[in-house]
């Protein structure tokens, strides 16, 4: 399966990029803005995008999730979200926060 990471946070990043490969995910591309997300996804058409949804520039919104999946209908995305942003979740985006259900995601549940 061919991954797409997005996160501004290079630790988190790497360690991302690290648990994918170790379970023989490929992940053909990681970067840390909203801009470069959406240049990845739509060049390297990915199987998944696991995202995190506070992105540079804006930090502040959705919008690179948005856009993307206005560009690519059917893009399977993961979004990390903090707790209180789940609700604002583009639908059809999985969303799951440890120590909470996921709202989206039921056969994540039983793994955090």
């Amino acid at each position: 399966m061919r991954i797409v990471i997005a996160e501004d946070l290079a630790l988190l990043r790497e360690g991302l990029i690290r648990i994918f490969q170790a379970n023989d995910f490929e992940v053909v591309d990681a970067v840390d803005n909203g801009p470069s997300l959406i240049r990845a996804l739509t060049t390297l058409r990915p199987d998944v995008a696991v995202v995190d949804v506070r992105l540079p520039p804006t930090f502040t919104d959705l919008r690179a999730v948005i856009d993307v999946r206005k560009q690519i209908r059917g893009l399977p995305i993961v979004g990390q979200f903090v707790a209180n942003e789940v609700r604002k979740a583009p639908r059809n985006t999985c969303t799951a926060v440890p120590g909470e259900q996921s709202r989206k995601c039921p056969s994540m549940n039983n793994g955090w």
